[in-house]
């Protein structure tokens, strides 16, 4: 109880430090950090490879032959118009923890966290190898709202070792907008997913994450080469990465 302690010759009170939410939100969705509206297809392919590169760094331990599958991306248009972009990874995917911990709670990156960082190094002394990712900070999401109103995000989450999945499902309107997150574990019937074939129904069935960014109509602009995109952020990735049939950077 500090009620009774009076301040000589300084002022006492709360004099720290605070944040404004929509302020800070503002500079890492904003043109000044990035200063590309297309930045964004960095930063999802950034994080795809990184989860994929995990999930071979945690196979090695039980199956040393192997192989990642390769990142699929797409580019569409929906029924209402709208133009659509979309990775597809068999990486970790993401449980209800990481969503509410990392991937929503921006700038707590999962590979700074304590629980990777002692995986990671029990796995590295039974294989005698390591892994780096590439992200750091855990922001990378927020730019999609640069150049995107709308993300959609299909996981299946595979616990090392264990044989068992969790299936969620989230789909998020605007920066600042409502959030729906559905999980299989709950028994909720999943939105429909959008995809170049059309709208998908229910969960993912296998490891990894779909994320499908819809383009604000605003930033489109004719000539819009994703392909182009794709080449001036990818140099020789070490998981392959597939667009329209073939493989980019």
């Amino acid at each position: 109880d500090r009620s009774q302690i009076k301040s000589s010759n300084y002022l006492s009170g709360k004099f720290r430090f605070t944040l404004s939410e929509d302020k800070i939100l503002d500079l890492l969705t904003g043109d000044d950090l990035y200063g590309d509206d297309f930045v964004f297809i960095r930063e999802i392919l950034q994080n795809a490879i990184d989860t994929v590169r995990h999930r071979v760094f945690i196979e090695k331990i039980s199956n040393a032959e192997y192989q990642a599958k390769p990142i699929m991306v797409t580019f569409f248009q929906d029924n209402q118009g709208f133009f659509w972009f979309r990775v597809d990874d068999e990486g970790m995917g993401m449980d209800m923890n990481i969503i509410k911990s990392h991937l929503l709670n921006k700038g707590n990156s999962y590979y700074n966290s304590d629980l990777f960082k002692l995986e990671k190094l029990t796995i590295k002394e039974k294989i005698k190898d390591d892994f780096t990712p590439i992200s750091r900070f855990g922001i990378g999401l927020l730019s999609c709202f640069m150049t995107c109103d709308k993300i959609e995000i299909n996981t299946c989450y595979a616990y090392p070792h264990k044989g068992k999945l969790e299936k969620n499902r989230m789909s998020i309107e605007g920066r600042s907008g409502f959030m729906i997150v559905q999980s299989e574990n709950e028994h909720h019937k999943p939105e429909k997913m959008p995809s170049q074939g059309g709208l998908e129904t229910g969960y993912r069935q296998n490891p990894g994450t779909s994320i499908a960014c819809r383009i604000k109509t605003s930033r489109e602009f004719y000539g819009l080469s994703i392909k182009d995109q794709l080449d001036r952020y990818l140099l020789a990735p070490e998981i392959p990465v597939m667009f329209e049939g073939k493989a980019v950077g």
